[in-house]
């Protein structure tokens, strides 16, 4: 696959996990933004995908930062871990503003391999499902209208005649009853 057939779109939609309560989100995430998931701040810097010839292949690139780790008051401190250990590249901060979290991925996620480039995190995944054009448009029914055009919000049921204010049954209201001491 050469690099000019992905194409550059304007969304991201993610699939995020919650191991431990197996709790799932999806998110759509416009280039160039970010959304959080229980802590996690993730970023889309690009999103692209493949021409409807080939095989359909999404690929993003983003920067996953967890924010809770500064809330805690624990951040990485010069890329070395308490015990010792290098950490990988993907986890040091590339910010060097000290309230910047530390980044735990940072790179490209492709939707037809996800693990080839996955976040690891002990409690959260993170993958890539796909990139769009734009983000779904929630359409609003409009409400029903009456004969002389003012809304309604009762819509009527199927089988059910509507009740008029002649209605007996309509008309009593609700007693409360007496109460005794």
């Amino acid at each position: 696959m050469t690099p000019d057939e992905f194409v550059p779109q304007q969304v991201a939609v993610l699939g995020a996990l919650d191991k431990i309560t197996a709790r799932e989100r999806e998110l759509i995430i416009p280039v160039g933004t970010s959304d959080q998931f229980q802590g996690l701040a993730v970023m889309v810097r690009t999103c692209q995908r493949t021409t409807v010839s080939t095989t359909p292949q999404s690929a993003a690139f983003l920067e996953i930062s967890d924010e809770s780790v500064i809330k805690r008051g624990r951040r990485p401190t010069d890329g070395a871990s308490a015990s010792g250990d290098v950490p990988a590249p993907e986890q040091v901060s590339t910010d060097d503003s000290p309230d910047a979290p530390p980044h735990l991925f940072t790179g490209w996620m492709f939707s037809a391999s996800p693990s080839v480039s996955a976040m690891e995190h002990p409690v959260y995944d993170i993958v890539l499902k796909g990139c769009r054009a734009s983000a779904p448009q929630v359409a609003v029914a409009p409400l029903p209208t009456r004969k002389h055009g003012v809304r309604s919000a009762a819509v009527p049921l199927p089988g059910l005649k509507p009740a008029t204010p002649a209605d007996p049954t309509m008309t009593q209201t609700a007693q409360r009853p007496e109460e005794t001491g």
